[in-house]
């Protein structure tokens, strides 16, 4: 059971990390029932008086699209969602967001993976537009 308390803190610790304002859109995929999104994203957004948006589910292929429609300065992303991001090819979406998204909220899991552990090597970093 997880208290009342413990996912209040859980979301003013994300926007202590994240330096969040309430101009700020907060983008996430994950189903309501998932803790991540309601601690992260819903109760995060509520807290600092913001806007969260979400998308029906994660897709590769629509994810700059949707970041770019929402424009989510802030997003969440958990497990493989990264290096499948990191693989995907370049489009138009991703070059006009450039700069858009300023804290991702995620890890990559399992940590161990060959896959994931490859995941944000430095080339990675710089074409998503993630920064150290």
């Amino acid at each position: 059971m997880i208290s009342h308390n413990y996912a209040r803190t859980l979301a003013k610790q994300v926007n202590m990390m994240n330096n969040r304002g309430p101009d700020e859109m907060h983008w996430s995929c994950l189903p309501l029932f998932h803790f991540n999104a309601t601690a992260s994203t819903v109760l995060s957004t509520m807290i600092v008086g913001g806007s969260c948006y979400f998308t029906h589910r994660f897709s590769v292929s629509k994810f700059w699209e949707s970041i770019e429609q929402s424009r989510a300065s802030v997003i969440n992303l958990l497990g493989t969602m990264i290096p499948l991001l990191a693989r995907a090819p370049d489009e138009p979406a991703m070059e006009r967001c450039f700069g858009q998204i300023r804290a991702v909220n995620g890890r990559l899991s399992p940590p161990n993976c060959k896959l994931c552990g490859r995941a944000l090597r430095s080339a990675d970093r710089r074409r998503l537009r993630f920064t150290d």
